[in-house]
């Protein structure tokens, strides 16, 4: 994984992160489907204002610690991995959903 060592703030790293997973080339058919889902989501939000902020640079690193679980779960065979892929999703949800609140909000 790319990430060791340094701090993921923004959607696009987060994306990149994810086609690394991709690459990997070790995910089965439905761990490949919902990371390009993941993936495919980000496209209409990525250049939102609210994704500069403080809280969505802080969901955003939530997201990248769970994108690093996944990572782990997968180099290691876990069973577990899906669990892993269920809670960055609900993570990455959260993110979205605090993104299109904050633009109806801002009119």
């Amino acid at each position: 994984m790319k990430s060791q060592g340094k701090e993921i703030t923004t959607v696009q790293a987060l994306c990149s992160e994810w086609q690394g997973l991709l690459e990997l080339g070790l995910l089965s058919e439905e761990g490949r489907y919902r990371i390009c889902k993941l993936i495919n989501r980000t496209a209409p939000v990525a250049g939102k204002f609210f994704l500069k902020t403080l809280k969505a640079r802080e969901v955003i690193a939530q997201c990248a610690e769970k994108t690093q679980m996944v990572g782990e779960h997968l180099l290691a065979g876990s069973d577990q991995i899906y669990e892993a892929m269920t809670d960055l999703e609900l993570c990455y949800d959260g993110l979205l959903k605090m993104t299109y609140q904050f633009r109806i909000k801002a009119g």
